[in-house]
């Protein structure tokens, strides 16, 4: 199980997301394969689905973003 990636997308502007080296069976990147590269053949199962870019951030969400990260001061919230 996992997953290839062909074309980044949102992904590449949001590189704060999960980390590629976490464990986690069912969002495991896989390598790349060349052309003629041979492979032992377990199971295929194959599934298409797409992504969603995470949504985006409201006033209310971005103030509350800012004060768990530190930036700025209450005053320049408004």
């Amino acid at each position: 199980i996992g997953s290839v990636v062909r074309f980044d997308g949102f992904i590449a502007a949001y590189t704060d997301q999960k980390d590629d080296d976490a464990e986690d069976e069912e969002n495991r990147r896989l390598p790349e394969i060349r052309a003629g590269e041979q492979l032992a053949r377990q199971a295929i199962n194959a599934t298409q689905h797409t992504t969603e870019p995470p949504p985006r951030y409201s006033e209310a969400s971005l103030i509350k973003k800012l004060e768990e990260l530190g930036i700025g001061r209450p005053s320049t919230y408004t």
